[in-house]
């Protein structure tokens, strides 16, 4: 599990731009949430990301930065990841929702909120384990993710929620946020196995494979 310092560093930028957001909305002389038309995402391009950042209600916000707070602590993989995960799945979520909705023809009014971006988190805090975490805890936090994802699905497709096409592209990125970090984390225990393993029985010990590795790694 991060340190307390990590999560804080990840939540608390977010946290004061919602806020921020938030309350300059109603004072701006321009829309900050997403129409679901193309024509109004070209005439106004920056809704694209904004409407992640705007919550039309006091509960819609603070359900917004518990859901992050909760995934904030068990995201296991380096918080750049959190960050572009989180920014990536707005954009990919609000296209989603104007291109189906744009192709269809179909006007559904506006799209507010974190969720998409919270989704795009969530494939990381269920699936990837870095092996820092508790084996207890991480069971606690992949059922309580779970059941959210899976009630967030039966609810929206119950209720014929648009938002949750947004919600699909955030899952979307997500799930390539996972595999990338997958790899990357795979790629550093590699590394480690093979500097350890010099270590203690000499560069002669090593594969061709660890010796490639081993060239490939900065010097310490």
């Amino acid at each position: 599990m991060p340190s307390k310092s990590i999560v804080t560093h990840r939540l608390l930028p977010i946290i004061l731009i919602l806020g921020v957001m938030y309350v300059a909305e109603e004072y701006l002389p321009f829309g900050l949430s997403l129409k679901s038309d193309v024509p109004t995402l070209l005439a106004q391009p920056w809704s694209l990301l904004t409407y992640g950042f705007v919550h039309h209600s006091s509960v819609h916000i603070v359900t917004s930065i518990l859901l992050l707070a909760l995934v904030a602590v068990y995201f296991q993989a380096p918080t750049r990841a959190f960050y572009t995960s989180f920014v990536a799945a707005i954009l990919v979520g609000g296209l989603v929702f104007v291109l189906v909705y744009g192709v269809l023809g179909e006007h559904v009014g506006e799209l507010t909120g974190a969720s998409a971006g919270i989704c795009g988190l969530i494939p990381i805090v269920l699936f990837f384990d870095s092996g820092r975490m508790k084996s207890v805890d991480q069971k606690v936090v992949r059922s309580l993710v779970g059941v959210l994802v899976l009630g967030d699905a039966v609810y929206s497709i119950s209720v014929k929620n648009p938002g949750f096409l947004a919600h699909v592209g955030g899952y979307l990125v997500g799930t390539i946020a996972l595999l990338t970090a997958q790899k990357k984390h795979k790629e550093q225990i590699r590394k480690y196995n093979a500097i350890r393993k010099v270590e203690l029985s000499g560069y002669s010990s090593l594969t061709e494979e660890e010796r490639s590795i081993v060239s490939n790694s900065p010097k310490r």
